[in-house]
């Protein structure tokens, strides 16, 4: 389920409003399983995992995509 994006605007050389779209943060029952999916089937690498199994992060580029457990948004 997805919950929040965060988006951040800058200006390119033409003055135009230009947006990235910086994070984003998927509530998961499980981080651990969830990440090693996405590290599988889309070539992502980990950037970390909490011990407690509630928070971690994937390596994609300019965008973070990071994982929450339920319990955690609780």
């Amino acid at each position: 389920m997805l919950k929040e994006c965060h988006l951040d605007h800058r200006q390119n050389f033409s003055n135009k409003s230009m947006i990235k779209f910086k994070y984003t943060i998927l509530y998961v029952s499980d981080v651990t399983r969830s990440i090693q999916f996405y590290e599988q089937v889309f070539g992502f690498v980990r950037k970390f995992i909490t011990p407690e199994n509630y928070y971690g992060e994937l390596i994609t580029g300019e965008t973070t995509i990071s994982f929450a457990s339920h319990k955690l948004a609780n």
